[in-house]
């Protein structure tokens, strides 16, 4: 899951970094206000405001969860290859 911020190439990153674990990226929740808001009213994004998108967004990735079960387990990479695969999606 990409918890979007964003910056530059973020979503190549992040999918460069779950291909290289050998798993898939569900979804990438955007960067939204709202969420800000709701962490200061003490509640989740779906309880403070379900529609905005973060909100849809977190509901559409429930119903696929609970919907299909997970067959792809990560594999582990080491501090170096992590490094070097961040340099490489990142780009100049």
């Amino acid at each position: 899951i990409g918890n979007m911020r964003n910056t530059t190439r973020e979503r190549e990153v992040i999918t460069a970094f779950a291909e290289a674990l050998g798993t898939q990226v569900l979804s990438f929740i955007p960067h939204d206000p709202a969420v800000q808001h709701a962490e200061r009213q003490g509640m989740t994004i779906i309880e403070h405001r379900p529609s905005s998108a973060a909100g849809q967004c977190l509901l559409e990735l429930a119903t696929r969860i609970d919907s299909k079960p997970m067959t792809l387990v990560p594999k582990p990479i080491d501090d170096i290859a992590l490094n070097e695969l961040i340099l490489k999606a990142a780009g100049p």
